[in-house]
């Protein structure tokens, strides 16, 4: 076997491997992507919802506070109770603010990993020839 007909494999088989290497990058980028959607999305949740919740919770506990003074207010001299409700109206609308943007900060959540998700298609697309 001479070294001529030998020649001819290799750059195929480079090519070969450059392509398998670059679908396993591929699959790692899916793979990655998936992971990071779904970490981002528990990630997300999980620390937002307490936040909103936690801040609602207080609010309402508030309302709730400034609601037994108000009671207790109705039965002194007049107009007392006015301004208690007043401020238990303020703190349960607060509660309901942020529940309304702990429903808003979950829809508008963004990926995770992008940096790392654009530098593996870069090296896919560099192991294929594709460009830059």
């Amino acid at each position: 076997m001479d070294e001529s007909a030998a020649a001819p494999r290799e750059p195929r088989f480079r090519q070969a491997s450059t392509t398998l290497l670059a679908r396993l990058l591929g699959l790692l980028r899916t793979r990655v992507e998936l992971a990071g959607v779904e970490l981002q999305e528990q990630r997300e949740q999980v620390t937002q919802s307490t936040i909103a919740l936690v801040a609602a919770g207080a609010c309402f506990a508030f309302a709730l506070l400034v609601a037994t003074f108000g009671v207790i207010a109705a039965f002194w001299d007049s107009y007392r109770y006015g301004a208690i409700i007043g401020v238990c109206a303020i703190y349960a609308i607060a509660g309901l603010l942020f529940l309304v943007r702990n429903r808003r900060l979950r829809r508008e959540a963004r990926a995770p990993f992008a940096a790392t998700l654009a530098e593996l298609e870069r090296d896919r697309k560099a192991l294929l020839g594709e460009g830059p």
